[in-house]
Formats: C-alpha cells, sequence, structure tokens
C-alpha cells in the first residue's frame, strides 16, 4: 500500500484535529459577546456639599462685614463716651445720652460676633434668643420714633445705632436658617445615597 496521499486522504486532516470552521468561530464569538454583556449598572447618585453654594458664602461674608463694623462702631462710641472732649472734633454734635448709642453697639457687636463663631452651628435656640433681641430693639426703635420726649432727648445717632444694631440682628437670623436648610439637604442627601446603595 503506497504511503503517497490518495484524493480522498489529502482532504482529511493529518492529526486528527478538526479544525473549526469559519461559521463555528463566528458563532461562538457572537456568544461569548452575547454572556459578556451585562447591563449597565445603577449610577449612584454624586454627593454634592450644600455649603458650598453662594448663598453660605455670602451669608458668611456678610456677616463677617457687619462683626468688624460693629465692633468699630462699639470702639469709636466707647472712646467718645470716655473721651469726649478728645474725639468731639472728629465726631458730629449729637444731644443723645451717652449710654444708649453704646448699648446698641455692644448687642449689634456682641450678636455678629458670635454668629461667626457658631456660624457652622445653627440652632433653634440661637434663632429664638436672636428674634428676641430683634423684636426688643424694634419696640426701642418705634418708641424712640413715636414718643415726642424721647425723640427729643435722644438724635439720630441712637436712631441709626438702633436701626443698624436691628439689621445685624435679621442679618444673623437669615445667615443661620440658611446653614440650617443647608444642613437638612445634607441629611436628605445621605438618605438617598445610603437608599442607592
Amino acid at each position: 500500500m503506497s504511503s503517497e496521499p490518495s484524493e480522498i486522504t489529502s482532504l482529511l486532516p493529518r492529526s486528527g484535529r478538526s479544525t473549526p470552521r469559519k461559521g463555528s468561530t463566528r458563532g461562538t464569538s457572537t456568544g461569548t459577546q452575547a454572556t459578556s454583556h451585562h447591563p449597565p449598572p445603577r449610577p449612584i447618585p454624586i454627593r454634592q456639599t450644600p455649603y458650598s453654594t453662594w448663598p453660605i458664602r455670602l451669608s458668611f461674608l456678610l456677616i463677617t462685614l457687619l462683626s468688624f463694623v460693629s465692633v468699630g462702631v462699639l470702639v469709636i462710641l466707647a472712646l467718645n463716651t470716655r473721651f469726649a472732649t478728645l474725639l468731639s472734633p472728629y465726631l458730629p454734635r449729637h444731644r443723645s445720652s451717652r449710654v444708649l448709642p453704646m448699648w446698641y453697639g455692644l448687642i449689634a457687636s456682641w450678636l455678629s460676633v458670635s454668629t461667626v463663631i457658631l456660624f457652622w452651628i445653627p440652632s433653634k435656640s440661637t434663632r429664638i434668643s436672636l428674634l428676641a433681641s430683634l423684636i426688643l430693639l424694634t419696640t426701642d426703635l418705634f418708641l424712640i420714633c413715636l414718643v415726642p420726649e424721647l425723640l427729643h432727648r435722644e438724635s439720630l445717632l441712637t436712631i441709626s445705632i438702633c436701626i443698624f444694631a436691628i439689621l445685624t440682628i435679621g442679618a444673623c437670623i437669615l445667615s443661620n436658617r440658611i446653614v440650617q436648610a443647608a444642613q437638612d439637604k445634607e441629611v436628605s442627601q445621605n438618605i438617598y445615597i445610603e437608599h442607592f446603595n
């Protein structure tokens, strides 16, 4: 029997291994692609801190500015009370009492500085105390403006310092409320992220 390949044996593979057909490779490749294709994972919401918003930044900047101004006004009023003859040429003349404007300046400086220190720790008790101070100062302002004796005894200096203290307390209440809203928003975001996880 000759070892030369015939027409039939030349078509058979020599090693006995079956070579995969092109159609079968395409089928397996598409099959692996189908099995390896997974649905996209559910996106997790990105946590964004609410403390970086512009209302928070502007309120902190406003309260800091008001605290510096109120402390400066308090120092000027205290020096005017203690050294009246020394500062009288540089300050406008007024007939107000020496204690009442300085008292309003002390309230404004104390509340504004404490609001800056406790800016990131808002609380309901702080807002209640600020609101009580606001009501008392507003009552004083109405009494000074409506009672003729008080209006004659006090001057524009007392009224302007009282208005400045009222505006400062209003800004403190607003900033405290803004930070409280930011904290509530952060808590809701944490709950939302934990729900997705």
